[in-house]
């Protein structure tokens, strides 16, 4: 189909304005001028779609809150696991997948089947094909990343013209119970009917009963429960949904363009969803039909506010920018600031790891969207605040002969019963922990729910930290006083009860024993240097948040805090990952999480040992986000090592390595595993961030650090960098400054804090300073 003749300029046109581009083209003097997607006609010419002369003008203009790589296109898809998801936060799926998700909705008995995300069958899964005597042309498929949606376009050839099909999918943003399908025929250069062939796919649940309440010639209203609650007494929820009916045909008569717009809701009665989940899923149906001419728009403007707030632009390198981009839109499209869910490794869309989460939400994809989107970042931690129920409940279970110092514990797995009191330090004979033990996967009731025969569920106990350091990021970037007193603090301290209650030892030398390190490949090891070093952070955050709320904790949490130890080898300069470690192959980043997000004080010595040392015996088939960290620790050491920048590259590289084309879904490893990976997404924007933006959050104020371009890059705009309710604009490119621009002020004075001295941050007026000069943002006054 290469060539410059009429229908291909057609083909073009139709194609980019499905996905949301404005284009148009004149066949005849071979111009094309494209708004919204830099990169729209660029990607179309490389895959042969179209071909425009030499005497072609083509303009073009980045689209909104991008880098100009909005659009991925492809022709071909060589893997159909590897098709997008549309989500919104509430609901999500695949392209291509019988299987729709909503957060929060679990099926299954706690560890035992074990709880998972329950299948809603997709009802709007379905595809087109052309009249038997009309051959279709490949089949073009577009993501738009600025309106996330996605869009497949089939060119039915009837006569000497074709007849495109567009069919755009999108979860609504704004009406988050909704999921819509349109589908366009054009007709219009034929004067013959055409009849397109509609088949669906929805597939059917194993995890939800339904039963029909209506079945109306337009639509369907379905009403289940789910068939098994993850506890005997905890909530059987139940799911409303109503949908249209698709039908077999689509007749359109010659001359003609007819849109149809099918939908789907879903309602359910999770907390702050629904009572009345059927009846609330047709009257946002209803609703939705309505307004069905401005749905597309709702959503496109609702997008637009989201990329509004900021996020991160890549200059001069498509490719790379294209990955970020796509990488905030896995990320935000999984979550929402009105639906208080944690993030899974799979994203929303899939079933991936049972759609459980772990450390990955705040270890890894929390960081970004505190920077970006710090609302939806706090639902996040919503999440965790609301099931410290079942944190406190993990720690009473672990069984008490088991709480000696020369043991690992071993859960109660039957009953919760001559669970006594445990004081801080020591191993006490009859006793359960105390505080919150979060579990290793948490879904629906916030009680442990990882499979049973997995090791981690019972030993791989840092989580906790996990959750205390970003308990703490979230203070530290909003600044939030009262969010401390009421949400944080209560965090923080029930956690740090946990570590006083879990150590072994005293009075000045402590340990922890019979835990599994974030390398998973070990097992049952004592002093983990990372679980150490979260252990001892909760602890001592804790006491330093009590005296300045003051509330008083125990003052022995500062004896314990400073008596675990971070193994050390002496003779090698480098930091054990465990009491005995040798040279074991390791599954993922470890020790040198101590330097960064940890920023575990060390020597620069020790932190370039740390990174030569276990980046060699990291196994190279292990989950991406591994890089990106080794990557932003060579990037902190570029000063005293020159070769440490090449080498940052050669690591960031591969940090997103695994984000596949055409679409950039993420695999968690190089070969496969769960799709779509967003937990390597998360370390990736970090990699953008904290390794060639420079930036660092610290207590009480904002650091910039040395900033690099990316590789093969000509800027770098951090957009929308929130702190203490402001939001700043950092930029930098080929000239070596970099720019400070406070687009909205907050409610306290920022200051710009640098060897030049200290200036004030004021909206419209931009600071610019050498991108190697250091420079700390505060509130107030800078501290020197």
């Amino acid at each position: 189909e290469r060539g410059e003749g009429e229908a291909d300029h057609h083909k073009i046109e139709h194609t980019a304005m499905a996905a949301g581009a404005i284009i148009s083209c004149a066949s005849k003097k071979k111009s094309c001028a494209l708004l919204r997607s830099a990169v729209l006609l660029r990607l179309l010419l490389a895959l042969g779609v179209v071909t425009c002369g030499s005497g072609a003008a083509v303009e073009w203009a980045a689209g909104p809150a991008d880098g100009g790589a909005d659009l991925l296109v492809a022709r071909a898809i060589a893997n159909t696991t590897l098709l997008p998801s549309v989500a919104n936060g509430y609901l999500g799926t695949f392209i291509g997948a019988p299987a729709l998700y909503v957060s929060g909705l679990f099926n299954g008995r706690n560890w035992t089947t074990p709880s998972h995300r329950a299948l809603i069958p997709s009802f709007l899964n379905a595809n087109v094909s052309c009249p038997e005597a009309a051959p279709a042309h490949a089949p073009v498929y577009a993501l738009n990343i600025a309106n996330a949606s996605f869009t497949q376009s089939v060119f039915c050839r009837i006569g000497v013209h074709d007849v495109p099909v567009h069919m755009r999918w999108y979860a609504h943003r704004s009406r988050r119970s909704l999921l819509v399908l349109e589908v366009v025929v054009d007709n219009a250069r034929n004067d013959k009917e055409v009849a397109i062939k509609l088949v669906a796919n929805p597939g059917t649940s194993q995890d939800v009963s339904f039963r029909a309440l209506r079945k109306h010639t337009d639509y369907t209203l379905l009403s289940g429960q789910i068939e098994e609650p993850e506890e005997r007494r905890s909530q059987a929820v139940s799911v409303g949904v109503a949908y249209s009916t698709l039908p077999d045909v689509i007749e359109v008569s010659g001359g003609d363009v007819e849109t149809v717009t099918f939908l789907m809701a879903v309602r359910t009665t999770i907390q702050g969803d629904s009572q009345y989940p059927a009846v609330d899923a047709l009257q946002d149906l209803e609703g939705a039909i309505a307004a069905k001419h401005s749905l597309f728009h709702e959503h496109q403007q609702e997008w637009q506010k989201i990329w509004g707030e900021g996020g991160f632009e890549v200059g001069g390198n498509v490719e790379l920018a294209a990955v970020v981009n796509s990488s905030m839109y896995w990320l935000l499209s999984s979550a929402r600031a009105d639906w208080p869910w944690s993030l899974s490794p799979g994203s929303l869309a899939s079933n991936g790891y049972n759609g459980h989460s772990f450390w990955d939400c705040e270890t890894w994809m929390f960081p970004p969207l505190l920077l970006t989107h710090p609302i939806v970042a706090r639902s996040l931690l919503e999440y965790r605040h609301r099931h410290t129920a079942g944190a406190a409940l993990k720690a009473l279970s672990y069984r008490g002969e088991m709480c000696n110092a020369s043991a690992p514990p071993a859960p109660l797995l039957s009953s919760f019963g001559g669970v006594a009191s445990r004081g801080g330090g020591g191993g006490i004979a009859g006793c359960g922990y105390e505080g919150l033990m979060f579990p290793w996967e948490s879904a629906f009731t916030g009680n442990e729910v990882c499979p049973i025969a997995g090791s981690t569920c019972w030993f791989e106990q840092h989580i906790s930290g996990d959750v205390a350091f970003a308990v703490w990021q979230y203070y530290e970037a909003s600044g939030d006083e009262l969010w401390r007193r009421s949400v944080g603090f209560p965090l923080v301290a029930g956690i740090a009860k946990f570590w006083a209650s879990r150590v072994s030892g005293g009075p000045h030398s402590f340990s922890i024993a019979g835990v599994i390190p974030p390398d998973e490949y070990a097992y049952n090891v004592t002093n983990s240097a990372y679980t150490n070093a979260v252990a001892r952070f909760s602890l001592l955050t804790a006491l330093e948040w009590g005296e300045e709320l003051g509330i008083a904790l125990p003052s022995e949490w500062a004896s314990i805090a400073n008596g675990l130890p971070i193994p050390f080898d002496r003779e090698r300069g480098i930091h054990l990952e465990y009491d005995g470690y040798t040279n074991d192959t390791i599954k993922q980043a470890d020790v040198i999480l101590l330097g960064f997000p940890l920023m575990v004080p060390m020597q620069q010595s020790r932190r370039k040992n740390d990174l030569i040392f276990y980046s060699e015996v990291t196994d190279p088939n292990g989950p991406a986000m591994t890089w990106s960290m080794t990557a932003v620790g060579y990037l902190e050491i570029v000063r005293d090592e020159p070769s440490a920048f090449a080498k940052a590259a050669y690591y960031f590289e591969r940090s997103f390595a695994n984000a596949q084309k055409p679409f950039l879904v993420w695999t968690e490893t190089p070969t496969g595993g769960t799709v779509n990976f967003i937990t390597g997404v998360g370390g990736f924007l970090q990699g953008v961030a904290f390794g060639y933006g420079g930036l660092r959050l610290r207590a009480g104020v904002l650091c910039f650090g040395a900033a690099h371009l990316l590789p093969n890059s000509t800027s770098l705009v951090m957009r929308g960098i929130n702190y203490h309710g402001a939001s700043l604009d950092v930029s930098m490119d080929a000239s070596g400054e970099r720019t400070f621009s406070v687009t909205k002020a907050g409610p306290n004075q920022l200051v710009l804090c640098s060897q030049e001295g200290q200036l004030l941050l004021l909206p419209g007026s931009p600071l610019v300073l050498s991108s190697e000069v250091p420079a700390n943002v505060t509130v107030g006054a800078c501290s020197w």
